[in-house]
């Protein structure tokens, strides 16, 4: 288990690591979830927390994958399931969790499509200018830097993510007409409440045409 334990560590500080999927689930039951794999994402890694974790994928072919043969098990214990998939086929991935208690999901994958953010009161081109956290109470704009503009063909809306993968704001982005690897929303909108956890999801397409959300 040790060095079960230290693969998954190492696999955890690589750069170019981005965060798919945040979910707390306080149901036991089977929960099915989808992924959307684009042509930057180069690997994917599920991680269930709790009691008796199991997981099925089911690629973009409908093909449910033996473990054997598609993807490598990187830590297996009573309360807790990583698994790892390496060149995903490009497409929307089914992804079906079953655990006997309440669990965490994660979902992370190695990218060469990246992204940073911060909120600011106005639409700016310098993230410096801006705030890893919004003001509560006050209208903000989220901004966006790609990290490479040629690695996507638009980016289309952002949304803003309890733990529990409910949407507490959906709100379309617009490129820069200064700096074209900069995006902010459209409009200024409410932030969620003060001490609301949330994660920032960007959808939009990437230069193969296909969807990507980061």
């Amino acid at each position: 288990q040790v060095s079960k334990i230290l693969n998954f560590v190492q696999y955890t500080i690589q750069t170019r690591k981005v965060n798919l999927l945040v979910i707390d689930n306080i149901k036991r039951n089977k929960q099915n979830y989808t992924l959307a794999v684009d042509s930057k994402l180069l690997e994917f890694t599920i991680s269930v927390s709790g009691a008796n974790p199991q997981v099925i994928l089911i690629d973009p072919s409908k093909k449910t994958l033996n473990p054997r043969d598609w993807f490598t098990r990187l830590l297996r214990l009573k309360e807790v399931y990583i698994l790892n998939v390496k060149h995903p086929m490009i497409g929307q991935w089914q992804i079906q969790v079953t655990s006997s208690s309440a669990h965490s999901i994660r979902i992370t994958g190695l990218s060469r499509l990246i992204f940073r953010h911060g909120f600011s009161s106005n639409p700016v081109t310098d993230l410096i200018r801006t705030r890893r956290q919004p003001m509560q109470g006050s209208l903000t704009y989220l901004i966006l830097e790609i990290n490479n503009k040629d690695d996507i063909r638009n980016a289309e809306q952002i949304e803003l993510i309890d733990l529990f993968g409910n949407v507490l704001v959906n709100e379309t982005i617009q490129e820069s007409p200064f700096i074209p690897s900069f995006y902010s929303t459209i409009e200024k909108f409410q932030p969620p409440i003060h001490n609301s956890f949330f994660y920032i999801r960007l959808t939009g397409i990437d230069s193969s045409g296909h969807r990507f959300q980061r």
